[in-house]
């Protein structure tokens, strides 16, 4: 401000949206297992799903998803823990799903619903 500059001289400047503003977020946990026998019945000792899990959020403009964990075979003998003490939401909103889901499908083999708590 209240400077002068030869012609020719290079100028720079920062352009600013305001000062910058504390992001609140939203905060849920899950502690849950998910039993295969329920799905596989008869022969469910030698029945292997590789499944991931991964929560959904709901919007206006459709589902959105993050992965909480990667693909990972089980068995239909195994229980498998859906224990995740810390998910942070990826919208501003209260409400979502994990979901358990058959990696080479895409089918959702087991939904948990999950509630959120603003923080600040």
């Amino acid at each position: 401000a209240n400077t002068s500059s030869e012609e020719g001289e290079r100028v720079s400047f920062v352009v600013s949206s305001g000062p910058e503003q504390e992001a609140s977020r939203y905060l849920g946990a899950i502690s849950e297992n998910f039993n295969m026998r329920n799905l596989i019945g008869p022969g469910q000792m030698e029945a292997n799903v590789r499944v991931f899990i991964r929560l959904r959020q709901d919007s206006d403009e459709g589902s959105v998803y993050r992965t909480l964990m990667d693909p990972t075979i089980i068995n239909g003998n195994d229980l498998l823990p859906v224990d995740f003490p810390r998910i942070v939401a990826i919208l501003p909103d209260e409400y979502g799903e994990v979901e358990v889901v058959n990696a080479d499908t895409g089918e959702v083999l087991q939904s948990y619903p999950v509630r959120f708590f603003k923080t600040e």
